[in-house]
């Protein structure tokens, strides 16, 4: 081997031993110490006594890459040792990292923190079995950990163990340890793929074949993908008065369906369930019906369709409960709410995340807040923009109104409460009973093609408990973000309106 390709070695075991071993300010000091010795040391007594200029610029970069690195080792040492901030847990999980401050512990940590406690156990008695004592797992107290990008997770653990001896003197004593664990990431795991199946996921990128599929993917994924753009989707929306609600919502889904030509928009209708208000504000059944019918006068062919329902006053359940009775059993329902607009992108994902007898949809939507608070009157007009920002609304993580579900499927869990009057709740029970179904899977994610356009919340007097906490909380959400709101309480006291 060649005093260059030796050279050129030293340089790839440099960086490599560089990059897997950097782990603190102290350590990483005296390995670079340690290497940078070496590659001197080998340089001066082999390279640099030779008159060849490729040595000479082998040696120069091999120094500029070692002082790079150690400025961004340093870099990154002093963000990496800043001190980090742990999620406490007790049956609850406790962080400031999120949007909510306490929220129930996702089954993946769940599963994490019994591994580690089991595996604890196990080591501490190794040892203590053979010592004539074993410690006893009861119960975790508390808990805190924190995710480490390189390392894995570290645990801090309180646990309530009993103390037994068996051997001498017998006794069995409670006691409450304090346990630091960290959870290491796996080693790397790979498999090479067959030639066959690299060449299918690879020939799309091919030289001269920018859109071509391989023959091994054509007909699955042709089959897959016309089988989902075909699926009609039947959107049902209940409404009771709020007439100029209605007519954006019409507008939007005239915008986003009607006048498209695409193919997988074809089979996309609009049910409106529509019932007496309780209000006295002139908006009556008539008047509505009257409007959309007027409205649909421009269409030959309309994929709206207008359903009234003369059983006294509203109550969202039974519209939704009345508008899927229409359908068979196989057809795909997506139920939403009045206040909503959308984009082209949700109807994939209905047809993609609703799984007839094994998933249904419930999408987590971005809810706006109170404009005043954020923007001027001329941005409030245009919802088609669709900012989604943190100073404008959030994602509503416990909103459940928005369903993608299969008729069957509906049925299976007893459909919705119709006897649930005002404001909410009925939303809340129909997830309760998918989540709690043995055979329906629910998939829930965040969903940018939805968002909930804000109105103001009158919370009736006439609610149960339940239903009153729950409009109260929801209403002072919706306010304003912590950001905005403390600017603007500040901006008050300022002109001492506070």
């Amino acid at each position: 081997m060649s005093n260059q390709q030796i050279a050129e070695q030293m340089m790839t075991i440099y960086n490599n031993t560089h990059r897997l071993f950097n782990i603190d300010n102290n350590q990483q000091t005296i390995l670079d110490h340690q290497l940078w010795n070496v590659l001197h040391e080998y340089f001066n007594k082999s390279i640099l006594s030779s008159n060849d200029t490729t040595f000479h610029s082998l040696y120069e970069e091999i120094q500029s890459i070692f002082n790079t690195n150690n400025i961004s080792s340093k870099k990154f040492s002093q963000v990496k040792n800043q001190p980090g901030i742990y999620t406490l847990f007790t049956a609850s999980q406790y962080s400031a990292n999120t949007e909510l401050p306490v929220r129930s512990i996702e089954p993946a940590y769940k599963q994490s923190f019994d591994e580690v406690v089991r595996t604890y156990m196990e080591e501490v008695n190794k040892i203590s079995r053979n010592m004539g004592r074993f410690l006893e797992y009861k119960k975790t107290l508390y808990g805190y950990y924190k995710y480490e990008p390189r390392f894995g997770i570290n645990y801090i653990l309180d646990l309530y163990l009993i103390y037994r001896k068996y051997m001498g003197k017998r006794m069995s004593v409670p006691v409450r340890k304090r346990v630091y664990v960290v959870q290491r990431f796996r080693p790397l795991y790979f498999r090479e793929l067959s030639s066959s199946y690299s060449s299918a996921i690879l020939s799309p990128f091919g030289a001269g074949s920018s859109n071509s599929i391989s023959p091994v993917m054509t007909n699955s994924y042709r089959t897959i993908m016309l089988s989902n753009s075909s699926v009609p989707i039947h959107m049902i929306v209940p409404v009771s008065g709020r007439l100029p609600t209605l007519k954006r919502l019409l507008t939007n889904f005239d915008r986003v369906v009607m006048c498209s030509n695409d193919s997988d928009l074809l089979n996309v209708h609009l049910y409106i369930i529509l019932m007496e208000t309780a209000e006295d504000s002139g908006e009556r059944m008539s008047t509505i019906s009257n409007y959309i019918t007027n409205f649909l006068k421009k269409y030959k062919i309309s994929r709206i369709h207008l359903i009234e329902v003369k059983n006294g006053n509203f109550t969202r359940g039974y519209a939704r409960s009345y508008g899927a009775s229409r359908f068979n059993e196989t057809d795909l329902l997506f139920f939403i709410d009045l206040d909503m607009v959308f984009t082209r992108d949700l109807f994939p994902r209905i047809r993609h995340h609703t799984i007839f007898n094994k998933q249904v949809y419930f999408p987590i939507i971005f809810s706006q807040y109170d404009p005043q608070y954020w923007e001027s009157s001329k941005m409030l007009s245009n919802f088609t923009s669709f900012h989604i920002r943190n100073d404008i609304g959030y994602w509503r993580q416990y909103g459940f109104g928005m369903l993608g579900i299969y008729k069957a499927d509906l049925g299976q869990i007893g459909s919705w409460n119709v006897e649930i009057s005002g404001w909410g709740k009925e939303d809340v029970e129909i997830y309760d009973k998918l989540v709690q179904s043995p055979t329906l899977n629910v998939f829930r994610t965040i969903d940018n093609s939805l968002m909930h356009i804000f109105h103001t919340k009158q919370c009736s007097l006439t609610l149960r408990d339940d239903q009153m906490t729950m409009c109260k909380g929801t209403k002072s959400i919706t306010l304003g973000s912590q950001h905005i709101l403390v600017r603007h309480v500040q901006k008050m006291i300022e002109l001492n309106k506070i």
